[in-house]
């Protein structure tokens, strides 16, 4: 009687592809789930970035028509250009705290940056009213799709659209 030591050309064989099998499924299962982490982190940041704008929308409204007891009084602290095709542009007038004190105007837009017209920028432009000049015109965030602006004199109920 023979004594077999080692593995057959078959056995070694099977081995292979078995393992090939298991180590191709796992590779596959971390590429997806890479994938994933990583579209998961990209809205994350879209989901922030888009918090933030709003905050600083938000903050300059609050302040719209804020206005020193010297100053002259402000007629339009808001104005909203309304574009028709979600393209809406606003503009805020308030006077600043710090010293030198002075009226700004804030503007939030949306502006082209490719040119399929198919990607946009928000820009916020600050002009110091008082000295007439533009202190930035720059951009806040990048692939911004609409931007609308609804007005309203405080006139919203519960379960209406703002």
């Amino acid at each position: 009687m023979q004594s077999e030591k080692g593995f057959s050309l078959v056995e070694m064989m099977i081995t292979l592809v078995i393992s090939a099998i298991i180590i191709g499924a796992a590779f596959g299962s971390y590429t997806i789930i890479s994938r994933n982490f990583e579209w998961q982190k990209d809205m994350k940041y879209i989901s922030q970035s888009a918090r933030n704008v709003i905050e600083m929308i938000q903050k300059d409204i609050r302040n719209a028509g804020f206005r020193f007891e010297s100053s002259a009084a402000i007629t339009d602290p808001i104005k909203i250009y309304d574009a028709g095709d979600a393209k809406d542009r606003i503009e805020i007038i308030y006077d600043e705290t710090e010293t030198p004190y002075k009226r700004v105007k804030i503007e939030y837009r949306l502006q082209q940056y490719s040119n399929d017209n198919s990607r946009f920028r928000l820009f916020k432009k600050k002009t110091n009213m008082t000295s007439n000049t533009v202190e930035y015109d720059s951009p806040i965030v990048d692939y911004v799709e609409s931007l609308q602006f609804l007005a309203s004199r405080g006139e919203c109920k519960s379960g209406d659209e703002v």
